[in-house]
């Protein structure tokens, strides 16, 4: 680089550097004036003396400073590739988002049908183990009743001697 070309670069810089400065003794200064007119509505509030026209001064000097925000946004103002690619970026996780949401609920739904085959079987398998329990509730009590039908009929006593 020549030298011209450094010193344009320089007074452009500068002139940048100064027009932000400039914007941000402005911003602060906006700011430290509607505090201030915050604070003295507060203090009119706590009298019980407070007028249109302290509302009318709070109002314009919140459009001043918006007013500001506004005018010099632009040299804060990200680059529009920076925006693209951002963009891009929660373009690219927001469908990442929704494939996992969907292999998500495909996986749930999956679950779900074998639970409910689970419960089939088991309510199968209670069924099964009840009836058995019946059964053998049923041949305990013809066992019982065989077993008196024997005792009545055979004669133990003469059974048991020779």
């Amino acid at each position: 680089m020549n030298s011209l070309e450094q010193t344009v670069v320089f007074r452009n810089f500068a002139k940048k550097l100064f027009i932000v400065g400039n914007v941000y003794s402005k911003t602060i200064k906006a700011r430290e004036d509607v505090h201030k007119q915050m604070q003295k509505m507060k203090k009119s509030i706590i009298r019980l003396n407070l007028s249109y026209s302290d509302v009318d001064r709070l109002n314009h000097k919140v459009e001043k400073l918006i007013e500001l925000e506004r005018r010099y946004s632009r040299f804060f103002k990200t680059p529009d590739t920076e925006v693209k690619e951002l963009k891009d970026h929660i373009e690219y996780l927001e469908n990442q988002l929704s494939l996992e949401r969907k292999e998500k609920r495909q996986l749930l739904e999956e679950e779900e049908v074998k639970i409910n085959q689970m419960k089939e079987h088991m309510n199968a398998v209670k069924n099964h183990a009840k009836q058995l329990l019946l059964d053998r509730e049923r041949r305990n009590d013809r066992m019982k009743d065989l077993e008196k039908k024997i005792s009545k009929r055979v004669d133990i006593k003469s059974y048991y001697t020779f």
